[in-house]
């Protein structure tokens, strides 16, 4: 199991992801990846001002982006590697940020609350996640 948000921080996220594994954008226990990407030091991070830095710039080396594109550039990242199997949180194909995140480990209340209407999954991103899965072969 790959969780992307993890990834990069190694140097080499789509190298060290094997054909025997579920590669992941996010889990129901992380942030969205844009809310991931975008959040600032200390709200719902761990990581220090420095390592928050240095990962979003490792994240800059490896997915072209722009601040309307990125969960579609994580998505296409993680369709693209060699691992078996790619799951992709719906907040993500979506482009939410942190508030529709569905769950923050180790805090009472607020948890498994989002949800979806379907007129959020309209044509234009049926059509997008539809071309990214064809173009990997996925």
């Amino acid at each position: 199991m790959k969780i992307l948000q993890f990834s990069f921080g190694n140097g080499r996220p789509l190298e060290d992801i094997e054909e025997n594994t579920v590669v992941y954008t996010g889990t129901h226990d992380n942030n969205t990846s844009i809310g991931w990407y975008y959040d600032e030091p200390g709200e719902n991070s761990t990581e220090s001002i420095k390592d928050f830095k240095r990962l979003r710039r490792e994240v800059k080396k490896y997915i072209d982006f722009d601040k309307s594109n990125l969960h579609w550039s994580m998505i296409r990242y993680a369709m693209e590697s060699k691992a078996s199997f790619c799951i992709i949180p719906l907040q993500d194909i979506l482009g939410l940020d942190s508030s529709a995140r569905m769950n923050i480990p180790g805090t009472i209340g607020d948890n498994w609350e989002w949800r979806y209407s379907s007129e959020a999954l309209n044509k234009n991103i049926k059509t997008k996640f539809k071309n990214i899965t064809l173009e990997s072969n996925r």
